[in-house]
Protein backbone atom coordinates (compact mmCIF):
# COMPACT_ATOMS: atom_id res chain seq x y z
CA UNK A 1 0.00 0.00 0.00
CA UNK A 2 1.04 3.59 -0.80
CA UNK A 3 -0.01 6.75 1.14
CA UNK A 4 0.05 10.24 -0.76
CA UNK A 5 -0.93 13.44 1.40
CA UNK A 6 -3.21 15.07 -1.65
CA UNK A 7 -5.69 18.32 -1.38
CA UNK A 8 -9.41 16.66 -1.67
CA UNK A 9 -11.78 19.89 -2.75
CA UNK A 10 -9.06 22.01 -1.41
CA UNK A 11 -8.45 20.59 2.11
CA UNK A 12 -5.67 18.67 2.86
CA UNK A 13 -6.03 14.82 2.95
CA UNK A 14 -4.64 11.43 2.09
CA UNK A 15 -4.67 8.47 -0.20
CA UNK A 16 -4.22 5.17 -0.07
CA UNK A 17 -3.49 2.91 -3.05
CA UNK A 18 -3.05 -0.86 -3.00
CA UNK A 19 -0.54 -2.73 -4.96
CA UNK A 20 -2.85 -3.25 -7.96
CA UNK A 21 -3.09 -0.07 -8.53
CA UNK A 22 -6.18 0.84 -7.61
CA UNK A 23 -7.58 3.45 -5.01
CA UNK A 24 -8.19 1.79 -0.99
CA UNK A 25 -9.22 4.97 0.50
CA UNK A 26 -9.45 8.47 0.38
CA UNK A 27 -9.24 10.59 3.84
CA UNK A 28 -9.83 14.71 3.63
CA UNK A 29 -9.54 16.70 7.03
CA UNK A 30 -11.59 20.08 7.40
CA UNK A 31 -8.71 22.09 9.14
CA UNK A 32 -10.35 25.28 11.73
CA UNK A 33 -7.91 27.62 12.90
CA UNK A 34 -5.27 25.03 12.78
CA UNK A 35 -7.17 22.13 13.88
CA UNK A 36 -8.68 19.27 12.36
CA UNK A 37 -12.41 19.92 13.01
CA UNK A 38 -13.89 17.14 11.02
CA UNK A 39 -12.56 13.99 9.02
CA UNK A 40 -14.25 12.51 6.03
CA UNK A 41 -13.29 9.15 5.05
CA UNK A 42 -14.46 7.93 1.26
CA UNK A 43 -13.98 3.85 0.60
CA UNK A 44 -16.77 3.76 -1.85
CA UNK A 45 -15.77 2.02 -5.00
CA UNK A 46 -17.67 3.44 -7.10
CA UNK A 47 -16.41 7.28 -6.25
CA UNK A 48 -12.45 6.22 -5.70
CA UNK A 49 -12.78 4.73 -9.42
CA UNK A 50 -13.48 8.29 -10.47
CA UNK A 51 -10.28 9.39 -9.22
CA UNK A 52 -7.57 9.98 -11.96
CA UNK A 53 -4.61 8.44 -10.54
CA UNK A 54 -2.17 10.12 -12.54
CA UNK A 55 -2.32 13.38 -10.16
CA UNK A 56 -1.71 11.42 -6.72
CA UNK A 57 2.04 11.20 -6.51
CA UNK A 58 1.90 14.98 -7.76
CA UNK A 59 -0.02 15.94 -4.27
CA UNK A 60 -2.48 17.41 -6.83
CA UNK A 61 -6.35 18.29 -5.92
CA UNK A 62 -8.91 15.22 -6.37
CA UNK A 63 -12.12 16.18 -6.62
CA UNK A 64 -14.57 13.72 -4.46
CA UNK A 65 -17.99 13.65 -5.86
Amino acid sequence: MARYPVLVNGEPGIVAWGANGKPLGVMACTVVNGRIVEILSIRDPQRLAAMDPRHVPNRARLPIR
